[in-house]
């Protein structure tokens, strides 16, 4: 469209040259010949009328070349600022797009620095200004951020949706989609290149999820079959043992026939818990009120004898919820046993608080449960295999109950995490 517009505009200077030329010649034969029909003139003053009427000829002449002159001025003008105002619509749009869309856009030229950058790419990355910065000051805690670039603007290196896990804010983790392509010039030299930088933490935080779900499913298809078969030769063996009976036996036996039903009741009860694990369960969704339910089971462990040395404590509001309040129940009476248990009988100081906050800014998740302890804690390393079937850091204890209560959470689409460190407590943080 530009070079249409400068074509128009070279031809209309052309012409107005050409015909600048014409009326110069025009003019100079109108002299010459004025000046001849003056010297008739003083010989024969008819030839002075016909003087008279060329002059007035060639001024009407003159006045409409200059008159088109002004509307083809009048009309370059009109198409340049035509030009001019499609460019500043144009510029306009790109702009829109470039603040509005959700993805973060960074451009950096071929030294290195960033000359743009729009208001997601700052969201996301958590810096105010990007403007001026080098490439490599981006992102410190993702090390193959700075390679990518260098080898984008050495030789046009594509990089595409490459996924990164990176800190920041020194607190904040998200996983982050990058993708890098070069800016080449009208040479097809690399003068810069632009990067796309996209926030994928909560999808890849419901990939996990996904991925959580359908292990637990396989687990439980492939383990359900044994542990059934387990159940039933305990139940064989506790049977015989009931029918031999105490009478006539003699002490060692008894003992013996003792230690035989506490270990089968205790496997077996090992056993029931796996299968309401491993087994499909079905949410019966109803509207209850989830502060209340918190009261109930705070209410219930702080009546148990073994935890009259702890303090507990609620905070919040009234909040309906649509869930499973038999399996909700478990969920917390399970994580606020595990608080109680942290805390060691000796400690004069035990406590144990919950509370239900409202999430805001959060698309996934709309509640948040926090249990807070200040017992032992938990080791780094022991973390990450916490919510693992039968792992256990207790000396008593199956190992499931954390996974039965992550089971639960992640059927009501939610997500559990815990923050812990040996000698400074646990916080657990059920997202609803």
């Amino acid at each position: 469209m530009n070079d249409r517009i400068l074509q128009t505009a070279n031809w209309i200077v052309f012409g107005f040259g050409i015909v600048l030329g014409v009326l110069l010649i025009v003019v100079l034969s109108r002299m010459l010949k004025r000046t001849a029909n003056r010297r008739a003139a003083s010989s024969d003053p008819s030839r002075a009328v016909d003087s008279s009427n060329d002059q007035q000829f060639m001024l009407a002449t003159f006045q409409g070349v200059i008159q088109r002159q002004k509307e083809q001025e009048r009309e370059l003008e009109r198409l340049r600022r035509l030009e001019k105002e499609r460019a500043d619509l144009s510029q306009n749009i790109n702009e829109n797009i470039t603040r509005n869309m959700p993805t973060g856009l960074i451009t950096i030229d071929r030294s290195g620095i960033i000359g743009s950058s729009n208001p997601a790419a700052k969201e996301i990355l958590q810096r105010k200004l990007l403007e001026k910065m080098r490439f490599g000051e981006v992102l410190p805690a993702a090390p193959a951020f700075a390679p990518m670039v260098e080898s984008c603007l050495k030789t046009g290196q594509r990089f595409h949706r490459v996924e990164m896990e990176v800190l920041l804010g020194g607190s904040q983790h998200k996983t982050l989609g990058i993708s890098i392509s070069p800016i080449e010039s009208a040479k097809d030299e690399i003068s810069g290149v632009v990067c796309l930088i996209s926030d994928l933490t909560e999808l890849a935080a419901l990939q996990k999820q996904v991925r959580l779900k359908e292990g637990l499913a396989l687990l439980g298809e492939m383990s359900a079959g044994i542990a059934h078969e387990f159940k039933n030769s305990l139940a064989t063996i506790s049977g015989y043992v009931q029918m031999m009976g105490n009478d006539g036996l003699a002490p060692a036996v008894e003992n013996s026939l003792k230690m035989i039903r506490r270990e089968t009741t205790q496997l077996t009860s090992t056993i029931n818990k796996f299968l309401n694990f491993a087994k499909p369960q079905q949410l019966n969704r109803q509207e209850l009120n989830l502060g209340q339910l918190l009261r109930d089971s705070l209410d219930e462990i702080r009546r148990d004898i073994r935890f009259q040395h702890i303090e507990y404590s609620f905070e919040g509001n009234a909040r309906i919820y649509a869930g499973d309040e038999s399996l909700l129940r478990s969920v917390f009476n399970n994580l606020l046993l595990n608080a109680s248990e942290a805390i060691e009988p000796e400690a004069n100081l035990g406590q144990v608080s919950c509370k239900l906050l409202d999430l805001v800014g959060d698309k996934a998740h709309k509640t948040l449960v926090k249990i807070i302890d200040n017992g032992c804690g938990v080791a780094s390393e022991d973390l990450q295999r916490i919510f693992i079937p039968f792992f256990t850091s207790k000396s008593s204890g199956s190992g499931l109950g954390l996974a039965i209560v992550q089971k639960m959470v992640l059927m009501h689409d939610g997500k559990i995490e815990i923050e812990s460190k040996p000698g400074d407590g646990t916080c657990v943080n059920v997202y609803l």
